[in-house]
């Protein structure tokens, strides 16, 4: 069995991302997966290890600091203490999910061992970034880190193929597409629709006001179109 040192920068116990894999992995059964992570507490899942807390948020002024530190040096001394925690995993393969702090560890690892780096990539770093009023400064900061841990990685995997065929064309890298899914959906509130209305469903996140304004934009100029 295959021994997989997973490392994210949100706990196994979130919602998103943490969804994502908690569905995904146990397809994997030729895998023995221990999950890694950065958060403010320990984790529910079994098989988990919390390697520290986070080392960018929190109030304005000490998250642009802690920023700074991260993509200007695409590091920290806390990034290298996570790194070095994961060195002690020897694992066959490390699957690191490439965001924030991701892209510097994933660095740091292919500098310091050979085993093999898997790349899982949700959200693109520098689209994010740039949808971010806080973190738009550091765009091209990340985008250079994003590259660097791209270009270490021995595999990619992305969301969809449009993300494939961009990475392909922009940074000629070759991925492939796991698309995310979810196995089963709580139970929802009755809904009743009301005559006249567009009622929209959504499930995701929102990182500025400017998506759910275009929603409403299009909403608007549809309603205008339609055939009533």
């Amino acid at each position: 069995m295959r021994r997989i040192t997973l490392f994210t920068t949100f706990s196994p116990d979130s919602g998103g991302g943490g969804a994502l894999l908690r569905t995904l992995i146990p397809a994997l059964r030729q895998a023995n997966i221990h999950w890694c992570f950065l958060g403010s507490r320990d984790a529910q899942q079994s098989n988990t290890s919390r390697l520290g807390g986070n080392t960018i948020g929190g109030t304005l002024i000490t998250d642009l600091c802690r920023s700074s530190r991260l993509w200007l040096t695409n590091g920290s001394q806390e990034v290298t203490s996570c790194t070095k925690q994961l060195l002690e995993t020897k694992p066959d393969l490390y699957w690191i999910v490439a965001a924030n702090e991701g892209l510097a560890v994933t660095t740091q690892l292919a500098r310091r061992t050979s085993i093999p780096i898997h790349l899982s990539i949700h959200d693109d770093p520098v689209g994010t970034a740039l949808r971010s009023t806080r973190y738009r400064g550091f765009a091209r900061l990340i985008s250079r880190a994003f590259r660097e841990a791209l270009r270490t990685a021995r595999s990619v995997d992305v969301i969809s193929e449009r993300m494939q065929q961009q990475y392909h064309n922009d940074m000629g890298v070759n991925a492939r597409v796991v698309r995310p899914y979810i196995a089963s959906l709580g139970a929802s509130e009755p809904f009743t629709a009301i005559p006249g209305h567009l009622t929209v469903g959504f499930a995701g996140t929102l990182y500025s006001q400017w998506e759910p304004e275009q929603l409403r934009v299009r909403a608007r100029k549809a309603s205008h179109n339609a055939e009533l």
